[in-house]
């Protein structure tokens, strides 16, 4: 008697046969009809096809928030490399930033809102119409593979008694599926609630995002990201060994690498080759950008752009057999944003006074900060990746005026208010001289 595995391709030859002696008694035949389900599971396993990738149709205003989102990006990518930190790993989800300023803009006016506007490429369409991009989109990310496991949160937390309108609430939880929540800030466990929802959010990745709550802090909008995914072709844990690899001063070190051979998308172009490695269905992948010998990585940053990212899709659309040799790697990766945000035009947002959040509240509020945090894997079976994006609001107190402490040296100068002639100006760098 003989049983045997057929494969999902019905045209190949069977996977396994099992050849199975004629039973000579009782026992030996109820013993082999308890072992035949087992053995029939293990065949089910085995034919289980490989699912190709699940089309996602944007609609005109998605193509564009994406395409936005990717330029944008690129921009903050640049400016999260420093120049004083050249063997520093990064690691940030544009999604997430875009995400939570997306939220925040539906509160900004005026030049605060048109600074953010041009910042993150918003186009030229109605605010309902980028809500709605923003919820299709989220909607899209969530559903089309049921093989990766990955979550979309958002959350508006505010500070009891403060007047936020319901205009703005209502938009974050219609478009950004926001848990909005009125919390007591002096409270010495609104830190914790707020930590608590974080780890909840990114099943444990990131357990803090909020360190402190001042008396004037108002309002946290976060943004929580978690992706779980497993290699179609996972890498085989007794190939991974230990490899040379050449560190940014040009010495080298022994790194964990896992190797495979398989089919894979791939291409190259001037100065850096790209390879694909798909996760599930084929949806979500990571794209590994590897600079040519000779060229550096941060030129590599430099030039890379939005219309280079979107190219790449039709060279990687064949596959051929790779020998791929990666590095196992785990790290967390933590920054500030507000700097770099300023320097991509994001400005009177977080300038005292200056900044316009009146469609938030009618009182004076301002961004003092944008944290930014996140968790990576790779590994044999998959990746695993978290990140948290805060924008923290704070109030300007009409009651305690802003300091301008002049105890260093200073420039002044004397003008006329309609002609604007400097009449004088000088530096002072001892005042007692």
């Amino acid at each position: 008697m003989g049983l045997c595995c057929q494969p999902y391709q019905s045209n190949l030859r069977p996977a396994f046969c099992i050849f199975i002696p004629e039973p000579k008694n009782i026992a030996m035949k109820i013993l082999i009809l308890l072992l035949i389900p087992m053995l029939l599971t293990t065949c089910s396993k085995s034919e289980e096809p490989r699912l190709s990738p699940k089309e996602i149709k944007l609609s005109a205003e998605q193509v564009q928030i994406v395409d936005g989102g990717n330029r944008f990006g690129f921009d903050l990518f640049r400016q999260l490399i420093n120049p004083d930190e050249p063997g520093e790993n990064v690691f940030f989800s544009p999604l997430s930033v875009h995400m939570a300023l997306a939220m925040a803009w539906n509160g900004a006016a005026t030049s605060t809102r048109i600074q953010i506007t041009e910042a993150m490429y918003f186009p030229d369409i109605p605010d309902q119409q980028i809500n709605e991009g923003y919820r299709r989109l989220m909607a899209d990310l969530l559903s089309v593979d049921k093989k990766v496991a990955m979550d979309i949160a958002n959350s508006v937390w505010y500070r009891q008694g403060f007047s936020v309108k319901n205009d703005f609430l209502n938009l974050n939880r219609d478009y950004f599926d926001a848990d909005v929540s009125e919390l007591d800030f002096s409270d010495p466990k609104a830190r914790d609630i707020i930590n608590a929802w974080v780890a909840a959010a990114t099943r444990n990745s990131i357990e803090e995002i909020v360190d402190e709550i001042a008396p004037d802090h108002v309002m946290f909008l976060i943004n929580a990201i978690y992706f779980k995914g497993i290699w179609q072709t996972e890498f085989d844990k007794k190939k991974t060994v230990a490899r040379p690899f050449m560190l940014y001063d040009g010495s080298q070190k022994d790194v964990m690498t896992m190797e495979m051979t398989a089919d894979f998308a791939y291409t190259a172009r001037e100065g850096y080759r790209v390879i694909e490695l798909p996760y599930g269905r084929g949806n979500f992948s990571m794209l590994v950008f590897l600079p040519e010998p000779g060229s550096n990585v941060n030129e590599l940053i430099e030039n890379l752009d939005w219309e280079q990212w979107n190219s790449l899709a039709a060279e990687l659309s064949f596959k051929r057999e790779i020998n791929v040799r990666l590095p196992r790697f785990e790290f967390s990766y933590e920054t500030e944003l507000k700097q770099p945000l300023m320097n991509l035009g994001i400005q009177k947002a977080f300038i005292p006074y200056q900044a316009d959040f009146s469609g938030i509240t009618d009182e004076e509020i301002y961004i003092s900060r944008v944290r930014h945090k996140s968790f990576v894997e790779v590994n044999e079976e998959g990746t695993e990746a978290a990140v948290v994006t805060s924008i923290e609001f704070r109030e300007m107190s009409i009651s305690e005026p802003f300091t301008f402490y002049v105890n260093r040296p200073f420039v002044f100068a004397l003008k006329e208010k309609y002609t604007n002639s400097m009449l004088f100006i000088g530096r002072v760098m001892n005042p007692d001289e």
